[in-house]
């Protein structure tokens, strides 16, 4: 295919892709700029009047859409920024003909509105995970209670309903406090749940602290980070025999940076794959490990923050992000 029939291939759509409100660009092989759409100029900030025919570096320097030229390989939800520093979340596809890369094109979203609807769902989502592995948890407690009772063991049986709600009403309120984002209250009450119906005890950090104004950065990152983080380590512990299992979360907000500390105590990382846990598509079914810490890794680079872990063969596995603040 040569550049005419690739124009001609979004030219016979034009009327279509130009009133869709997600943005759209294509390049050819040659990272020129065949087409783009009116929503994708004020979305990626371009000032360029005549884009078309343009080399891509020229007109959007921040763009790694020539990157699939070599690569041929689909990206999906890839966060980047705008000639102005603004977020959108981009999906890039190369073009083929006859199994050759003749270009590549890219969907542009705007971020704020995907993160909008994100947070809606996520709370719910967490509200709604929380209450399902509650409601597990509550079977189980109450099957404690009825043989408590049977047993005409009444005493214990009071003391048993006392100190589960106690302590579950305790935790609760420490993250609420701690806490004072709600979709990330919220997922960590959820994880809270799921781990105790896994029977793995959950730990916040006394020290934790996140604010609302604490940071720019938006909620769902931390969602994401968190999310993966967590899962990570329960994956890691039902992996395992170790009879007394941790999780152990702390998220503390600095005068200079936010950070947030994951670790458990279960069957480890091996030193040789420490590195390479952050590679994209790399899991090591044994460690139970590498599930979306690509993705973690990239989105947590995209906001300029940084990632480490250290890990003891059946001691501990502890994940460190630092967010910097702005300015910091």
């Amino acid at each position: 295919m040569d550049e005419n029939k690739l124009l001609e291939m979004f030219k016979l759509r034009e009327d279509i892709l130009m009133a869709l409100e997600e943005g759209i660009l294509a390049i050819d092989k040659n990272k020129k700029v065949i087409f783009i759409n009116k929503s994708a100029i004020p979305m990626l900030h371009i000032t360029e009047s005549e884009p078309i025919g343009k080399d891509l570096n020229e007109i959007y320097p921040a763009s790694r859409l020539g990157e699939l030229l070599t690569t041929g390989k689909k990206e999906f939800n890839v966060q980047m920024k705008s000639l102005k520093n603004d977020y959108v979340i981009s999906d890039r596809m190369p073009i083929y003909d006859n199994g050759e890369i003749v270009g590549a094109f890219a969907v542009f979203r705007n971020r704020t509105e995907v993160v909008q609807l994100a947070e809606n769902l996520t709370g719910v989502k967490h509200l709604v995970e929380s209450m399902r592995a509650n409601n597990h948890d509550f079977v189980n407690k109450l099957h404690v209670i009825l043989g408590l009772i049977q047993m005409k063991k009444y005493d214990e049986a009071v003391e048993y309903i006392m100190n589960v709600s106690m302590v579950q009403k305790e935790i609760i309120s420490t993250i609420i406090k701690q806490i004072k984002i709600p979709s990330i209250a919220a997922l960590l009450i959820g994880k809270f749940a799921r781990a105790s119906e896994l029977g793995i005890h959950f730990a916040l950090d006394s020290s934790s602290s996140l604010e609302e104004n604490d940071t720019r950065i938006p909620s769902d990152v931390f969602i994401t980070v968190l999310g993966n983080l967590i899962e990570n380590a329960m994956d890691s512990l039902n992996s395992t025999d170790v009879s007394n299992k941790k999780i152990y979360v702390s998220i503390l907000s600095t005068p200079k940076e936010i950070k947030i500390v994951v670790s458990d105590n279960g069957n480890g990382i091996k030193k040789s794959n420490l590195k390479k846990i952050f590679k994209d598509g790399f899991s090591t079914k044994s460690n139970s490990r590498g599930t979306g810490l690509f993705v973690v890794k990239s989105l947590i680079e995209t906001y300029n923050g940084k990632i480490s872990v250290t890990s003891e063969m059946e001691i501990e596995t502890k994940f460190t992000v630092k967010f910097k603040k702005e300015g910091k």
